[in-house]
This record gives structure tokens, C-alpha cells and sequence, in this order.
């Protein structure tokens, strides 16, 4: 198997990390697919040079990556090699037959060829569990009014990040993990700023700003992205 690529880190189009692919190539090059970015350089050109030019190339990218998404199919094909997308980073999927359950190694998770989404789906889903719960707990301090969070659930929700319940129940769709995690947060503050105010008053608002100042960024990336977010694996 051939090694995944490494990554810029902390660099993301789109929601997606940007791979990078060094050669004895002489010039700088990008490629946009469905699944992200790879940047291609010379084997001895600068990081920092790799990041301007992203930045530089970033809105083009961006509605490119945009309009490859809308053309996909209604089902995102898994296969070996596979870049997903995991709190903005990469992790390659890597289909390794005996397995019985998808297990992360590194950057790569394995996962048994004969059930890929289905493996794959429950790996998420347990990373959902383990990572949601104090995420909401976070912002429930913070936001220290309103009725108490009584359990952080996790849904699969077609079309719905979230929601709140006057009992006190959050539920987050554990697709959020797929995006950056300062959208994660976004959704998270989002709706436990609801123990406060049941509504979407400007009350709410108020405290969802208070919680997340930078709540506008993180909506519009939702309207720009969600939709590829949440296409259907087989």
C-alpha cells in the first residue's frame, strides 16, 4: 500500500485538509477534487511558500471544490486510500480484509472491506460519543443560565446538525466530525444556547454570540458545506 500523504496542518479548503505531494517537479501546482486539495511542490520549497499560495489560490479553489460536490452522486464511493475528512484533518482509509470493526492507527483508519460504511459510520459514531459530551458540558458553563443539560445523545438526523429539548437534551449529528472543529463548536453552542432561550428569538442570538463571537463564519460555511457533508457513504 502506498503511504498516505501528509498534510499542511492547520490548513483547510472548504472544510477539507490540503494534502501535499513533493517531487523533483521545478514549479508549484494545485489539483481540486470531490474529496479536498493536494498541493503539488519541489521537494525542497518552503512550507510557508505552500501555505501563501493556497491562500492565494483559496477562493478559486474553494468554488471549484463547491461545484465538483454538487456534481457528485448521490453516494460517496469508499475505497482504499480514501482521504476522510476527521475535525479537519485527513485520516486514509486503508480496507484490510479479517478485520471486524474499523480501528484508527496514526493518521490511518482500517476498517474490513466487506462492511466500509457501515464499519466506518460506527467508528464516528463512538468518536461522537467520546467527544460531544464535553463539548457541550464546555458551553453549558459558560452559558450558566437557563435550564440544566441532562444528557448530550448523538442522532443521524437527515438535514439536521442539532437540537435541544425543553427536558434539557442535546443531540448532535455525528457528521459534525467530518467538519472543522470550530464548526463543531459553532453547532454545539448553537444549541445549548436553546437551555437558555427555546426559541430563536434575539435573546438567543444574543447568547449564541456570547458563546461563539464568530457564530456568522461558522453558518455560512454550514450553507456553503453541509450539503456535501452529508452525502450517503457505500
Amino acid at each position: 500500500m502506498a503511504p498516505p500523504l501528509p498534510v499542511l496542518p492547520g490548513l483547510s479548503v472548504g472544510g477539507l485538509p490540503v494534502q501535499l505531494r513533493r517531487s523533483n517537479r521545478r514549479t508549484v501546482g494545485l489539483r481540486v477534487t470531490a474529496q479536498g486539495l493536494t498541493v503539488y511542490a519541489p521537494e525542497r520549497t518552503e512550507e510557508a511558500r505552500l501555505r501563501r499560495f493556497v491562500e492565494d489560490k483559496r477562493a478559486w479553489a474553494e468554488r471549484h471544490l463547491q461545484q465538483l460536490q454538487q456534481h457528485q452522486p448521490d453516494a460517496l464511493p469508499l475505497i482504499d486510500g480514501f482521504a476522510l475528512p476527521y475535525l479537519g484533518q485527513a485520516l486514509t482509509l486503508r480496507a484490510v480484509p479479517g478485520l471486524r470493526r474499523a480501528q484508527r492507527v496514526g493518521t490511518e483508519l482500517y476498517a474490513p472491506p466487506e462492511a466500509l460504511s457501515t464499519a466506518l459510520e460506527a467508528w464516528y459514531r463512538a468518536e461522537a460519543l467520546r467527544l460531544f459530551a464535553p463539548i457541550t458540558q464546555h458551553y453549558a458553563v459558560q452559558l450558566n443560565r437557563g435550564r440544566p443539560l441532562t444528557a448530550t445523545r448523538i442522532t443521524n438526523a437527515a438535514g439536521r446538525w442539532g437540537s435541544c429539548t425543553a427536558a434539557g437534551v442535546v443531540r448532535l449529528h455525528w457528521k459534525l466530525l467530518l467538519a472543522p472543529p470550530e464548526i463543531l463548536n459553532y453547532v454545539a453552542a448553537h444549541e445549548i444556547a436553546h437551555l437558555a432561550e427555546l426559541n430563536h428569538s434575539p435573546r438567543y442570538w444574543a447568547e449564541v454570540a456570547r458563546l461563539v463571537p464568530e457564530y456568522r463564519t461558522a453558518e455560512r460555511w454550514l450553507k456553503e458545506h453541509g450539503a456535501a457533508l452529508m452525502q450517503p457513504w457505500r
